[in-house]
């Protein structure tokens, strides 16, 4: 029996790999299943599963990357996780999956608004004249409401550069406005099973303000145990958003106090590693109970 299936668009990407070599460690049979490989035949008497041209046989458990920007899996994926409980599989995050199929930034924002968690204030218009209109001070962030590791996140310093990116096609409805926090740091708190593992810290090269590691940030290994503040808020955090597995981003606001920047549920992990030194798929085979 297959021990896991990891569900990816990338293959090849940092995260699939780490997974084959941990469990390759442990005598694991880790299987990397590719989106675009699955094919769904729909009948009134049911809906077979197919990987490759063969009948999809379920596992001890699954972890789901990313279904993409494009959400052009989501419903397989969604109804893949109801099919896997059904047979007893443990599935990574199937709680939060259930809740939110699609968690983006804005729906983010709400709940996190909802929760009463600090976050960073945002405001999302309706039109993008209103946008243009309304906005006086400068410089801003403008971030769309779907997008990874950095891309689309936009720092604005006037009028000017909000219509050329609407210009683009764009639209302010899809899009959070934030103000510029000049602090040019960040942190990548990991969250497993309620439990943080551990936390890096971002920095953003010289003359930049992105931090992200993809982006050519810089990292390093951050002490969260020392900052109760920061450790308390990413625990509540995933515990609101029901996540087994999450990468919190959390960056210090204009008041000095934390605040949330954004939820991942399938977050990268490659500058973690390397700046923390924590072995976070073996951490996840663990809770998943496939460690031997």
């Amino acid at each position: 029996m297959t021990d896991l299936y990891l569900f990816t668009k990338a293959p090849s990407a940092y995260e699939p790999t780490r997974y084959k070599e941990e469990g390759d460690k442990l005598g694991l049979d880790i299987q990397i299943v590719v989106y675009s490989d699955l094919d769904f035949v729909l009948t009134e008497s049911g809906t077979r599963i197919l990987w490759k041209g063969e009948d999809l046989v379920a596992p001890k458990a699954v972890v789901f990357r990313a279904a993409g920007n494009d959400n052009f899996y989501i419903p397989q994926r969604d109804f893949l996780i109801d099919w896997f409980l059904e047979r007893g599989v443990k599935v990574l995050n199937a709680e939060t999956y259930k809740t939110w199929s699609r968690l983006d930034k804005i729906t983010q924002h709400f709940e996190l608004q909802k929760a009463g968690l600090p976050f960073v204030e945002s405001t999302v218009y309706g039109l993008n004249e209103r946008l243009i209109e309304q906005t006086k001070t400068f410089p801003v962030i403008l971030k769309k409401n779907l997008s990874s590791r950095g891309r689309d996140v936009y720092k604005l310093k006037n009028s000017i550069d909000a219509k050329y990116l609407f210009e683009q096609g764009y639209f302010a409805r899809t899009m959070l406005l934030q103000p510029f926090l000049k602090i040019g740091q960040d942190l990548r708190v990991i969250v497993i099973g309620g439990k943080v593992i551990g936390a890096m810290k971002r920095i953003a090269q010289s003359g930049q303000f992105l931090t992200n590691f993809s982006q050519g940030g810089i990292v390093e290994s951050y002490d969260i145990f020392s900052d109760t503040k920061a450790l308390d808020i990413a625990q509540k955090t995933a515990k609101h958003f029901r996540l087994d597995y999450v990468g919190v981003d959390l960056m210090m606001g204009a008041d000095g106090e934390w605040k949330i920047l954004e939820v991942n549920r399938s977050c990268q992990f490659k500058g973690f590693e390397a700046s923390t030194k924590i072995n976070v798929p073996a951490k996840v085979l663990e809770f998943l109970g496939l460690t031997k």
